[in-house]
């Protein structure tokens, strides 16, 4: 378990039956079973992320990367800029699909909502329907709530089967991801770190955010002192530093063993960087 509270608080991205909800759901099964879960639907990551600081929550839900379109960077960023740490990931297999109202018809389909990163995700059902215009959307889910309340049935929305069960609506058609593989990893945020050492589950993930030197060779060298550790580097991104113009910061995830190539990964990082922060240590959910 991750608290010991009675009421355990989670805030996530849209409403009931998002993607974000189903990774939720996996969540509360594997950490909080038993718990007294009240959950929060809200439109953006922003307003999640504001919502732990302010301490309205215990948790939060938030995508952090897709296989098929890469990183939300949004997210990098908000955990950048704020003191809250992944406490847990886990994966969610992505199946879009197109729904409308009860007796549309494909070929009249005119307006298609969803959230940005669905939208990039269906690229060829947009090539193949030329006349369907992708309309970016704050929620799948509440995409498909749009389309039900406009009663237009020239609308249609791109989100989970689940959405659209007991309801006058219908997919129109199924599985219309680009990549048949299209996952999702969700990662649990709070404003508590979970130390190393707290269960016997390996491999522990590490995730640190780091600025280097603006310099030749600055990353190298911080990769050659962790290729040491014999660490498993499993993701390196950079993102600019807004205020810093073409300068950037670079976020790394780490597989680990033990607590000592823990402590050099840390000492690596220590030698090398202007600035770093730990955004998490934690396990991966299956």
């Amino acid at each position: 378990m991750l608290s010991s509270n009675d009421l355990i608080t989670i805030a996530y991205l849209g409403n009931p039956g998002s993607f974000s909800h189903q990774a939720l759901d996996k969540f509360c099964h594997n950490l909080f079973d038993g718990k007294r879960i009240e959950t929060i639907g809200l439109s953006s990551f922003k307003a999640l992320f504001d919502l732990l600081i302010k301490n309205k929550a215990n948790y939060g839900v938030i995508a952090l990367e897709n296989s098929s379109i890469g990183s939300i960077t949004t997210n990098y960023d908000l955990i950048w800029d704020n003191p809250l740490y992944i406490v847990s990931e886990t994966f969610i297999a992505i199946r879009h699909h197109l729904i409308a109202l009860a007796g549309a018809n494909i070929d009249e389909i005119t307006q298609v909502y969803s959230h940005p990163a669905a939208l990039d995700q269906c690229q060829q059902l947009f090539h193949k329907h030329t006349h369907m215009q992708p309309i970016v959307h704050w929620d799948t889910s509440s995409a498909v709530k749009l389309v039900r309340e406009t009663q237009n049935k020239s609308f249609a929305a791109i989100a989970s089967d689940i959405t659209c069960k007991g309801s006058d609506l219908v997919i129109l058609q199924s599985n219309i991801e680009d990549y048949s593989a299209n996952t999702t990893r969700f990662a649990l945020i709070s404003k508590n770190k979970i130390e190393i050492g707290k269960s016997d589950t390996k491999p522990y993930k590490l995730s640190i955010a780091v600025e280097l030197k603006h310099e030749p060779g600055s990353l190298a060298k911080l990769l050659n002192k962790i290729a040491g550790t014999k660490a498993n580097l499993t993701k390196i991104e950079s993102r600019p530093i807004p205020e810093t113009p073409w300068h950037y910061r670079f976020f790394i995830d780490f597989e680990l063993n033990d607590k000592e190539q823990y402590a050099h990964i840390l000492n690596a990082f220590e030698q090398t960087s202007i600035s770093w922060k730990i955004i998490g240590l934690y396990q991966t959910l299956v």
